[in-house]
C-alpha cells in the first residue's frame, strides 16, 4: 500500500516537473518573440526617424523653409514596389498639409516627390472656387476639390514659390483641377448654370474635370469632354444614367 502511494506521488511529481518544463519553454518562446518584436519596433522607429530627417532636409533644400514631417510609413507592394510615404506641412502653417513620398529611381537609388506646390495653390484658389460655385449654384458646396501637376513641373519649382495665377499661366494644361459640387436644389436650368461655371473655370486655361450632384441628377465631365462642350445643351450628354 505504501509502495503504491509512493509510486503515485512520484508519478504526480514527474508530471508536475514535465509541466513546469513545458510551460517554461512556452514562456521562453513568448519572451523571445516579444524581444524580437521590440527590436523590430525600435529599428523601425530608428529608420523612420532617420527618414523623417532626410525628408525634412529635402523639403528645406527645395523650398528654403522648415517643414514638419509626420506619419512616415511604408506602402505599396514588396521589393522594388515598396515606398515610403508621409504627411508634411510648413512649420508655420499646420493647416497646409500635403503628402510626400520616397520612391526608388531607375538607377536603384531613391528620389523624393511631394505635393507642396499643389497644396499651396489650392489653398490660394479655394476661396475663388467657392465664390464661383456660390455665384452659379447659390446653395451648392464643394464636396471635393483637387489640384495635380506633372512631376516635370514639380521638379522645376523651387523657392520662391509662384502663385497659382503665375503657375497656371506658365504650365497651363499640365495642371489638372478637379471640382465636384453637391446641391440640394433641383434647378430647372442646371445645365445652363453648369455651363456658366465651366466657362468661368476655363479662364484659367488649365485641364479641368467637373462634377455636380443634385437631387435626382448627377453629371461628370473629364477634360476631354469639357473641351467638346460648346453650349449648355452639350452638358446633357454627360448626365449619368442616360
Amino acid at each position: 500500500m505504501i509502495q503504491s502511494k509512493l509510486s503515485a506521488l512520484q508519478t504526480v511529481a514527474i508530471k508536475k516537473h514535465k509541466s513546469i518544463i513545458v510551460w517554461g519553454r512556452v514562456f521562453l518562446i513568448i519572451a523571445c518573440l516579444l524581444l524580437i518584436i521590440a527590436i523590430v519596433y525600435l529599428i523601425s522607429i530608428a529608420i523612420h526617424t532617420d527618414e523623417r530627417s532626410e525628408m525634412m532636409k529635402y523639403l528645406y533644400g527645395k523650398y528654403n523653409k522648415e517643414f514638419v514631417v509626420e506619419d512616415v510609413k511604408y506602402a505599396g507592394g514588396l521589393g522594388s514596389d515598396r515606398y515610403l510615404e508621409a504627411r508634411a506641412y510648413p512649420k508655420n502653417d499646420e493647416s497646409l498639409k500635403f503628402k510626400m513620398w520616397r520612391l526608388r529611381n531607375s538607377r536603384g537609388g531613391y528620389r523624393y516627390k511631394d505635393r507642396y506646390p499643389e497644396a499651396l495653390w489650392l489653398k490660394e484658389l479655394k476661396p475663388t472656387l467657392e465664390a464661383a460655385v456660390n455665384k452659379h449654384l447659390p446653395d451648392g458646396s464643394l464636396s471635393m476639390v483637387d489640384l495635380t501637376s506633372s512631376d516635370a513641373i514639380k521638379n522645376q519649382i523651387t523657392s520662391p514659390m509662384p502663385s497659382y495665377n503665375n503657375a497656371f499661366s506658365t504650365y497651363k494644361k499640365s495642371i489638372y483641377l478637379t471640382v465636384a459640387i453637391k446641391s440640394k436644389s433641383t434647378y430647372i436650368d442646371l445645365e445652363n448654370r453648369l455651363f456658366s461655371l465651366i466657362n468661368d473655370l476655363r479662364k484659367y486655361n488649365i485641364s479641368l474635370a467637373v462634377g455636380c450632384q443634385t437631387s435626382g441628377r448627377e453629371y461628370w465631365m473629364e477634360n476631354t469632354e469639357i473641351e467638346r462642350i460648346r453650349t449648355a445643351q452639350d452638358i446633357r450628354l454627360y448626365k449619368k444614367g442616360e
